[in-house]
């Protein structure tokens, strides 16, 4: 998924920018909403177009009516007369009291009726004892106790006082007049609403140029709270309304923006609980965490813990048991209905469970008759033991296959194991026998002194790979011991290039050191680390292209560990993978005509593990790299004993067997005594021993050591010395 895609839905200021707007139009919405209500009220939808004509008119005229007739009954005409003359409000009326000859006789008035009140309204009540002042729409007729009351109402044009019926006719006059506005602006506001409400719910949980949901610490709060808060917010809102709205007893037009504003403020206090409630249901669900961030889901999610830390039957018994208790409670109580309805969840979980263990026995199945590739797919839909004893078959098909690869591979390594052994082995064995026999048949001192150098060079050979199995062997059975101390690697790396300078002088191969972050100490036993080295240097002027820049290069990682870094390219195609290439006897060169063990990585390998550090290459087409990890130390502090030293001199003879010598750094005022490590016998370079150069046998190129080899196993004559009429048994099988 292309996180680009969340780059405005995940800003921040677009999702303030939402709630803003939500506000703005949820204020306007409210706005145009009452004045819709307003308009509705006075029946401005059947054709009215004046306020006196209106039935909400004739409803504040009724309630108004309600409340003389009150008035008179507890407080008398007086009271009436000082409260409800006209230049307190503009509605006359004219109160009647039923007598009982069923004639009604006036009994209070502000203005006598005229004929010319063309909306005028007559009103009943009754004063009746327990209830109060009733209102009936026409004259009750079937009353037997309390009283009876008519009052004739009207209001007209103009207004005797500034009060409720002039204030609404003003009202209805401005919104009359922009009533078509009213109609469209009032579902397109809620359109716009809706929008932005979909692209908040969409929005949250998202950062910029993040596809991931981020949850905050309100989807931590369990969901239970958060709706309790939003339901108590709204009560507020609520009763903050119907305060305002008792206030202003019917009439908007006396105190209408302020009734508007004060219902916008309560309705935005508790939209804006109930936005934070749904945003955050939204995030809870996209994230998948709604079941687990609830009272009740942690409550069932707690439960199934409980019960799956108890073996299956027992499990199993427990929730047979407490769904029979269920049944008898429901039983008893007479819930029949209730007792069946979980009769039929039990019934349908079985039917649920049958199906899974039909699946969890075709796939056993499967891999019982050799089908390793079956899987039982989609195990998510499969719940509780049935979900682990799928995956549990899924893995053991998986593992079966691997096992199944391993051991494959393992014949196969093992084959390859013999094959070049045997070639390695018969190739200088094969030499030997050969010339030993012509020893012993007529030869001059010239040919003599041939075969003499022909049988030391190959029996050194048969020597050094002898060695090298055994180091092999050891290293890799952990037999050697390391002696881990502070280690200069820049002096290491010197030393090993010098070493190996004539070698990679004549493979004309250019080699760059890069050390940075000096000084650089590694945890490390300097022998094994410099034949580590060694071996690396001697495949290089084996394997290396000619004419190439070689990279050597050692820095501190970030985490405070020593890299060494080997980069080449290979004069051949590396057609192999790293694994491969780090088997024993395994080479780069798939015709074994070079020279060497194809032992030099694996042992590479095991002494950087025995000095706790990791070893790694890595082939990219002709790029080979080599990558030695150790770990970082401080110099250690020098004291006048053999095994103190900071850094030490790794000196290598190849007249002395080809074994490293042990000498103190330069920087040590007296050179310190080579310790001998009584069960460590010193390793040897991985390094061809070069044979001495005479008149007659030159040394053989690495390109062409497959005809010195040849040269080797064929017997050397002279011109005055017959060949041999007949070539030995062994010289033949060579051939």
């Amino acid at each position: 998924m292309d996180d680009k895609k969340y780059t405005i839905s995940g800003s921040f200021w677009a999702k303030f920018l939402s709630v803003v707007l939500l506000c703005a139009l949820g204020a306007g919405i409210v706005y145009t909403g009452f004045s819709y209500i307003f308009l509705l009220q006075c029946d401005t939808d059947s054709g009215v177009s004046d306020y006196l004509d209106s039935s909400e008119c004739v409803q504040q005229m009724q309630q108004l009516s309600r409340d003389i007739v009150s008035d008179y009954t507890y407080s008398g005409t007086e009271y009436t007369q000082a409260n409800y003359s006209l230049d307190i409000t503009s509605m006359h009326y004219t109160l009647y009291e039923k007598q009982a000859d069923g004639s009604y006789a006036k009994v209070d008035t502000n203005d006598q009726l005229s004929a010319s009140y063309t909306n005028s309204s007559t009103f009943y009540f009754a004063n009746i004892k327990d209830y109060g002042i009733c209102y009936y729409r026409t004259e009750p007729t079937d009353l037997t106790e309390g009283r009876i009351y008519k009052v004739d109402a009207a209001v007209t044009k103009p207004f005797t006082a500034n009060d409720g019926f002039k204030a609404n006719e003003e009202l209805f006059t401005r919104l009359y007049g922009n009533r078509s506005g009213i109609q469209v602006g009032l579902p397109v506001l809620g359109c716009f609403f809706l929008v932005i409400l979909v692209f908040l719910f969409c929005a949250v949980g998202h950062r910029k140029n993040s596809a991931e949901i981020h949850r905050t610490w309100v989807e931590r709060i369990p969901f239970e709270l958060m709706i309790g808060f939003s339901v108590l917010m709204d009560m507020i809102s609520m009763s903050m309304m119907q305060n305002i709205a008792d206030s202003t007893s019917g009439f908007f037009g006396t105190a209408f923006n302020t009734t508007v504003y004060g219902f916008i403020l309560a309705l935005m206090l508790a939209g804006l609980c109930t936005l934070v409630t749904l945003t955050t249901l939204a995030v809870r669900i996209k994230s998948h965490t709604f079941w687990k961030s609830t009272f009740v889901g942690m409550l069932v999610i707690q439960l199934g813990k409980w019960l799956s830390m108890i073996s299956l039957v027992p499990r199993t018994a427990l929730i047979v048991g407490g769904v029979l208790l269920l049944e008898v409670i429901l039983l008893s109580v007479h819930e029949v209905g209730m007792s069946l309805f979980l009769d039929a969840v039990i019934g349908a979980y079985l039917i649920y469970c049958a199906g899974e263990t039909k699946k969890i026995e075709a796939a056993g199945r499967q891999l019982a008759s050799g089908n390793l590739d079956y899987r039982i797919a989609d195990t998510s839909r499969l719940s509780g033991v049935y979900k682990r004893h799928a995956e549990d078959l899924n893995s053991i098909g998986d593992g079966m296959k691997e096992a199944v690869n391993q051991q494959l591979k393992s014949e196969r390594l093992k084959t390859e194991l013999i094959t070049n052994v045997s070639h390695d082995i018969k190739t200088p064995l094969t030499s030997v026998i050969n010339y030993v026999d012509l020893l012993r048949k007529d030869h001059t001192p010239q040919q003599e002194q041939q075969y003499l150098e022909v049988l030391d060079r190959q029996s050194k050979r048969l020597k050094k790979l002898t060695e090298d199995v055994v180091e092999a062997s050891k290293a890799s059975s952990g037999n050697v011991e390391a002696q881990l101390i502070p280690v200069n690697v820049r002096e290491i790396l010197e030393q090993s290039i010098g070493e190996y300078q004539d070698r990679l002088s004549a493979g004309k191969l250019n080699v760059i050191m890069s050390v940075k972050g000096e000084p650089l100490y590694a945890l490390a036993d300097g022998r094994l680390l410099w034949r580590v080295m060694s071996n690396l240097l001697s495949n290089l002027c084996k394997y290396a292209m000619p004419d190439t820049r070689v990279y050597l290069n050692a820095e501190r990682t970030d985490d405070h560990r020593i890299s060494i870094t080997l980069k080449n390219i290979s004069c051949e195609p590396l057609n192999i993978s790293e694994e491969e290439l780090m088997q024993r006897f395994v080479r780069g060169d798939a015709s074994r005509h070079t020279e060497g063990s194809g032992l030099g990585l694996s042992i590479a390998e095991s002494l950087t593990r025995l000095m706790k550090g990791t070893f790694h290459i890595t082939i990219d087409g002709d790029l080979f790299k080599a990558e030695i990890q150790l770990e970082e130390t401080a110099p250690a502090v020098p004291v006048n004993s053999p095994t103190s030293d900071s850094s030490i001199d790794v000196h290598f003879d190849e007249h002395k067997d080809t074994q490293p010598e042990v000498q103190p750094a330069p920087s040590d005022p007296e050179p310190a005594k080579t310790e001998e490590v009584p069960p460590v016998k010193p390793v040897e370079p991985e390094k061809e021993p070069e044979p001495e150069q005479t008149d007659e046998v030159k040394t053989p190129e690495p390109q062409n050591s497959a005809e010195a080899e040849a040269e080797d196993t064929k017997p050397q004559t002279s011109r005055e010395t017959a060949e041999p009429t007949e070539k030995p048994e062994e010289n033949k099988e060579s051939e």
